[in-house]
């Protein structure tokens, strides 16, 4: 009798008859030793060999077995976002109970869905490589956990595309590849946000909110919309001048005109009033002072760039090699 079922374990396995006993026991006893785990719902390491239409080809205790998608450590919402980030699985091990073992067609299935990972430590600003799992009409939702090997499950969040260090790059980019991201935080409903953008870090960490009640120089930009005219402030964040009546009981008009007049690239004096943060715009008042023309280079964060008495350190260029000195200016208004 044990002699049948061992012949019969040999065919399915497809162990040729010149394969050492010691070779076909050893398969034996992993079936047998599996199955006792199985019983006891022991946690084992499995690693992924391959990826299959809807699930891993896998390995756990030497011996092939199979994960469907739906019981890996985390879920995606598409079947898709598992085919496009298994390239950067192959190999990678993870934990799993035996949840079917079919002696007879020597089928073993596993199941991951169970607590392994730990918290990623994430840093606002901090730069990490992510893999693109799905690509939409606004954007790329990347998986910042291939950053950590995969040691802390999977992280995904989401990059606008007016957030990419080049806009016109977005059709070139494929979900299934590397990027690198920005990391700014948890948003609405605990989502992440990521950028490829610096000045979207400043808003994160409230820089700009922190100009509210400060005078500071603002760049006039183009004028190809007379009545939408963009404005850059400290020559980092975007800017809209405010006219009402609250601003100017009197002379809205007149500053409404002279406002349109402006040449672009001029400097002008203005009040930061407040900061409109999901648009990222700086709202302004403009007090009719210009403040020297000097530009801050970027590299030197708002903080940098303000003290505590409202004054701004302008950095200025003192040669034709681009050399740079740090000099402070008091701003009086």
């Amino acid at each position: 009798m044990f002699y049948s079922v061992v012949e019969g374990i040999k065919k399915r396995l497809k162990v040729p008859n010149k394969v050492k006993t010691k070779d076909l026991d050893w398969k034996l006893e992993r079936i047998h030793e599996l199955e006792r785990h199985m019983s006891q719902q022991d946690i084992l390491p499995f690693k992924i060999v391959d990826v299959k239409e809807f699930g891993f080809l896998s390995k756990v205790k030497g011996l092939f077995a199979y994960i469907s998608f739906h019981r890996m450590p985390w879920k995606y919402i598409h079947r898709d976002e598992w085919i496009h980030v298994a390239p950067s699985l192959i190999g990678k091990k993870f934990y799993c109970r035996v949840i079917l073992l079919d002696k007879d067609r020597i089928s073993i299935h596993l199941d991951g869905n169970l607590p392994q990972f730990k918290q990623a430590e994430l840093a606002i600003g901090g730069l990490y490589k992510g893999w693109i799992i799905h690509k939409a009409t606004y954007g790329l939702f990347v998986d910042i956990g291939y950053h950590f090997n995969w040691r802390h499950g999977s992280i995904v969040g989401l990059m606008h595309k007016s957030q990419l260090r080049v806009p016109g790059d977005f059709d070139d980019m494929e979900a299934g590849t590397e990027t690198e991201v920005i990391y700014l935080g948890e948003m609405i409903e605990g989502k992440i946000s990521f950028t490829q953008d610096e000045t979207d870090v400043d808003w994160a960490l409230g820089i700009p909110q922190q100009l509210i009640g400060k005078n500071v120089w603002v760049e006039v930009g183009s004028d190809e919309a007379p009545y939408d005219r963009k404005f850059m402030v400290l020559g980092e964040y975007k800017g809209r001048l405010i006219i009402n009546r609250i601003l100017y009981p009197t002379g809205r008009k007149k500053t409404r005109k002279a406002k349109n007049a402006l040449a672009e690239g001029e400097i002008i004096t203005c009040e930061v009033i407040g900061v409109d943060e999901i648009r990222r715009i700086v709202q302004l008042k403009w007090l009719r002072k210009n403040l020297p023309e000097k530009i801050p280079l970027r590299g030197h964060t708002m903080t940098e760039l303000l003290d505590s008495h409202s004054l701004i350190n302008l950095l200025c260029i003192n040669d034709e090699n681009d050399s740079t000195c740090v000099k402070e200016k008091e701003v009086k208004t």
